[in-house]
């Protein structure tokens, strides 16, 4: 879980739901699928992810796609600072 955490895997996203007694989560982004218009299939949550938070996502998912990551991305500032001792 530890190397899941430190953005060493561009597949696996380590998350925690802002809710009381939410658990760590692990999304696996190369099991994405869309989701249908069916109300019945998903269920709204109060909570949406900020303008930073998606384009982390959006380069992390460009990360997974394509096999690099640009040098000046936040997503590799982000593990140059977990990959530091």
């Amino acid at each position: 879980m530890t190397r899941i955490r430190h953005a060493e895997y561009p597949q696996y996203v380590w998350d925690k739901l802002p809710l009381p007694g939410a658990e760590e989560s692990v999304l696996q982004l190369d099991q994405i699928f869309p989701v249908g218009e069916d109300p019945a299939g998903y269920e709204l949550k109060e909570y949406r992810l900020g303008d930073d938070a998606l384009v982390l996502l959006d380069e992390w998912i460009l990360w997974l796609f394509t096999g690099s990551l640009p040098e000046q991305s936040i997503l590799a500032d982000i593990r140059r600072g977990l990959a530091e001792p």
